[in-house]
């Protein structure tokens, strides 16, 4: 346990401790407060009683003033980004320092299990490749990168996010910020609309006429041209929705 300043004190004088170390807040004669670094070490006689100390004291003040800058700014930055909707992570030397709690809402991990794991443990295969190289990217030619990313989350659900990530400096060193949105409701819109699409594009290919939709001004231009206009024209669909002027 941590001694008290006059338990310490006490055994320095007693000659139970080698070397004395102390931070001190001292007032000085124009009213204002110093921080003061005190280390001593004790002087013996030839009994072996401490009768002095040999001791030098180093201005700490600036020092203390740069401690507690550095404490607010990152408790500020923990207020700021702990409840937005936001995954954040910084991540230094391939490990996660911090982590907010959107995180979790979008893997399902806590907190803790977060921070013993890297970030591309949640990715497949495919995606932890391109993430590998976006890290790479960010590190080498210092600039934003993002991307969509697949990955499952702790109950093995598959999850898909939006991620970016940029570097920056976390307790004066070299970190990456890495920023997660989870789109994976957008996906999944994506692919129903998909599926839906291509369930028209089947039945309208299989009716007796060409169906087509073109733009309501202009060139008119197709936006869509039913694929069965191959077997009329023998041009493909792709063909009037390039070039608005293939129709002429």
């Amino acid at each position: 346990a941590e001694l008290s300043y006059d338990e310490a004190f006490r055994r320095y004088l007693a000659g139970e401790i080698d070397v004395w170390k102390a931070d001190c807040l001292c007032r000085t004669r124009d009213g204002s407060l110093q921080w003061i670094y005190d280390v001593a070490v004790p002087v013996f006689n030839d009994q072996g009683v401490v009768t002095g100390s040999l001791g030098i004291l180093h201005d700490l003040t600036e020092r203390k003033q740069a401690e507690e800058d550095l404490r607010r700014s990152e408790e500020k930055f923990r207020r700021l980004t702990e409840d937005i909707p936001v995954s954040l992570s910084i991540v230094q030397d391939g490990q996660r320092v911090f982590t907010n709690k959107s995180a979790k809402r979008v893997t399902g991990y806590s907190r803790d299990e977060l921070m013993q794991m890297t970030p591309g443990q949640l990715l497949d295969r495919e995606a932890h490749e391109r993430y590998s190289k976006m890290v790479q990217e960010c590190r080498e030619q210092g600039v934003t990168s993002r991307g969509e990313f697949r990955g499952k989350d702790k109950e093995g659900n598959e999850r898909w996010v939006d991620y970016s990530v940029t570097q920056i400096e976390y307790e004066q060193r070299p970190a990456l910020l890495g920023a997660s949105i989870d789109i994976t409701d957008r996906k999944q819109v994506e692919k129903e609309l998909r599926t839906t699409t291509d369930q028209l594009r089947i039945i309208l290919d299989a009716l007796p006429v060409i169906s087509y939709t073109c733009r309501p001004d202009g060139d008119f231009g197709a936006t869509f041209v039913g694929g069965n206009v191959l077997q009329l024209t023998g041009f493909s669909a792709d063909k009037f929705t390039a070039d608005p002027s293939f129709w002429a």
